[in-house]
């Protein structure tokens, strides 16, 4: 997963050589959870970027493609994210993958991509990302009755007050949604 790069960042492909896989696994994550200075984001999405071989027993793992792909997202690049997902096969098969890669097309503005990569999905549908994802792609097909079904089964699931408003003027076809929100590529597609 780790031979796709975004484009060339003057970084060589041995650039993982000789690292540890469990401290990517850890690291990696990391990049997306913290906030970074402007200069440790830069070098991030630098080394995120770049098309080399893995760390040792981690460029084969789905996860921690997902986990690049994430950390790509979390600091900006949202571009080069596409460019490495869109050279990524077998998305589907990865709920961790297809997710990164559904949060990559809604914040790039390609809902029609995110409901192809929620739809094609193998495993994890009944997660209540996917409930919440399926209702959003409901509604933008016309499906009012089973968009209303599937966001009442991801609010009972897990309740979320954000992507409940969001989701209710949506399905109301009008209305005062409150504020915008930028929290992930989901409620950013509903906020627009």
């Amino acid at each position: 997963f780790f031979s796709n790069g975004a484009r060339d960042t003057g970084l060589g492909p041995e650039l993982w050589a000789g690292s540890s896989a469990q401290t990517a696994r850890t690291v990696i994550p990391l990049i997306a959870a913290k906030p970074l200075s402007p200069a440790a984001q830069a070098l991030a999405r630098r080394v995120l970027a770049t098309a080399a071989s893995g760390p040792d027993g981690a460029g084969r793992d789905p996860e921690m493609a997902g986990a690049r792909i994430n950390a790509l997202i979390a600091t900006g690049a949202v571009k080069d994210a596409g460019v490495i997902l869109s050279r990524t096969a077998n998305l589907e098969r990865s709920p961790v993958l297809a997710q990164a890669g559904a949060e990559a097309a809604l914040l790039s503005g390609a809902d029609e991509r995110a409901c192809d990569i929620a739809e094609s999905l193998v495993t994890g549908r009944e997660d209540v990302y996917w409930l919440r994802l399926r209702a959003y792609c409901q509604l933008r097909g016309g499906q009012a009755g089973a968009a209303q079904l599937t966001f009442d089964l991801a609010q009972g699931q897990a309740r979320d007050a954000t992507f409940g408003r969001l989701m209710s003027a949506k399905l109301a076809g009008g209305g005062d949604p409150g504020a915008a929100s930028a929290r992930n590529g989901l409620d950013y597609a509903l906020s627009r």
